[in-house]
């Protein structure tokens, strides 16, 4: 499942966890994340990759932002 992620201004995805394996790359903008243990900021171009029940969570520092993220298998909870 491909869906686009549009963050404002200081957005926040809190820390989560899911199931779903999740990639992606930052479109436009740069945004903070933290996989696990690890922070780092994703600027266009760059690609992360998020494993299944991994603790991940996003702040976007800057002026908007656009990531694309990939789930496999699909998000039921984004398809309702």
């Amino acid at each position: 499942m491909i869906s686009f992620v549009h963050l404002s201004p200081d957005a926040v995805i809190p820390t989560h966890r899911h199931p779903h394996e999740q990639m992606g790359m930052g479109l436009e903008g740069e945004f903070e994340m933290i996989i696990g243990d690890v922070k780092r900021t994703v600027k266009k171009g760059d690609a992360y990759l998020v494993p299944s029940n991994v603790e991940h969570s996003v702040r976007n520092y800057g002026g908007p932002s656009l990531a694309l993220d990939i789930f496999s298998p699909p998000r039921e909870d984004y398809m309702s």
